[in-house]
């Protein structure tokens, strides 16, 4: 039976998703074109797959209500948008069988995938994020190819990697600081704690940079690195008491905070430090992951990173098209 297809959002994720799934054979059978559109023109009899495409905006409450009303009319959600994950989990987790969001973390990467696999064999003591593909983009411009601030934001709203709505280099900056703490709060709702009280807000108010946090980042020898981490509380108590350890001094803006037996903690670094080895660090707009395993009874560590890219809406919609395809397998 062919399946009823349909998706939510035509801006450039949702485009390019109508593209892609029409070359595979997949063709929507119904498009929701703007929140002007009649809202349940998706709740079409017979409907299998909602595409959510939409921007992230709010707290999440459109969105989650375009997921829940969809899976009560019977279909799967497959979702890029991230307030509804970071805001409205508590009315998600219930459904997540009936969900599937790897876009909506690290781009194209599907990290979140590859750190559900890795965390399932209980050796993880430590996870290293750069979550952002465009601030990764901005800096790396400054950086190596010695671009103004000016000319990298301009460089990165021009290639559509910014966030909607930003328009001068602090505003851009800070809307994908926005986008990382919904990131994080995703990350730690669905694969750390079923009761994780961190909240984008919480997240955002401590790493919003003003005037003059932006100057320092530009400073000479600043490395301009959003790096998020998060540790078993056991793996930071040794580095107290025995070696290097995060300081707030290593960033020009930072957040910390305990999440059941781990602490997330972030921001952006000044330099590089002793205690997270730079040479994972992605290049341009790719997200990276670096997870840090240690295995009873053997004193090394083991290390695993995955890369890719992180901005646009062609990684995006990678991402979601293989969660499609997992779905499909999933029925068999």
């Amino acid at each position: 039976m062919k399946r009823q297809i349909g998706i939510i959002g035509y801006g450039n994720i949702g485009k390019c998703l109508h593209r892609r799934l029409t070359d595979l054979g997949y063709s929507p059978n119904w498009i929701i074109y703007s929140r002007q559109d009649v809202k349940n023109q998706y709740l079409i009899p017979g409907t299998s797959l909602v595409f959510l495409a939409i921007p992230s905006s709010g707290n999440g409450e459109v969105a989650r209500d375009y997921i829940l009303d969809a899976i009560y009319a019977g279909a799967k959600v497959i979702t890029c948008e991230k307030a509804a994950l970071a805001y409205q989990y508590v009315f998600l987790q219930p459904h997540m069988n009936d969900i599937k969001y790897s876009a909506a973390v690290g781009g194209g990467t599907r990290m979140l995938s590859f750190l559900r696999e890795r965390n399932a064999l209980g050796c993880i003591e430590e996870v290293n994020f750069v979550l952002n593909g465009t601030l990764n983009y901005i800096f790396d411009l400054i950086a190596k190819e010695k671009f103004s601030l000016q000319d990298a934001c301009s460089f990165a709203v021009q290639n559509g990697y910014a966030e909607p709505g930003a328009t001068d280099p602090l505003s851009i900056i800070n809307g994908e600081i926005s986008d990382v703490a919904k990131k994080v709060c995703i990350i730690l709702n669905t694969e750390y704690t079923k009761n994780n009280s961190t909240t984008p807000q919480m997240i955002e108010q401590a790493l919003t940079l003003s005037k003059a946090d932006l100057e320092q980042l530009l400073l000479p020898g600043q490395m301009g690195r959003m790096i998020i981490s998060i540790n078993h509380h056991e793996v930071l108590r040794n580095r107290f008491l025995f070696g290097p350890n995060p300081s707030s001094v290593d960033y020009v803006k930072h957040f910390q905070f305990p999440v059941g037996d781990y602490i997330a903690f972030g921001g952006f670094l000044r330099k590089k430090t002793d205690y997270i080895d730079s040479s994972w660090f992605p290049t341009g707009i790719n997200n990276a992951i670096q997870i840090i395993e240690r295995h009873e009874h053997v004193s090394s560590s083991d290390r695993y990173v995955l890369s890719g890219p992180g901005a646009g809406a062609e990684p995006t919609v990678s991402a979601m098209i293989t969660d499609m395809l997992e779905f499909i397998e999933e029925e068999k």
